[in-house]
């Protein structure tokens, strides 16, 4: 093999990585947008469970104010 030929070789598998870098960029800057959503998903949800909590203690109370 000429050094030509490695020269050829070692450019393929350089461009070959640049390109898989730049997807695999890719593919972190989708999945962070996933989390950043799930997160926002969730918060929601807790918001929701800590408001029904409230409900229910509010219930609670009311009935065990009716029966005394």
């Amino acid at each position: 093999m000429t050094i030509e030929e490695r020269l050829d070789k070692l450019t393929e598998r350089h461009e070959a990585l640049a390109q898989t870098l730049e997807l695999e960029s890719l593919n972190i800057a989708a999945t962070r947008a996933l989390v950043d959503k799930t997160v926002v998903l969730v918060q929601a949800m807790v918001d929701g469970i800590n408001g029904l909590t409230a409900i229910v203690k509010s219930h609670e109370a009311r009935i065990s104010g009716l029966e005394i």
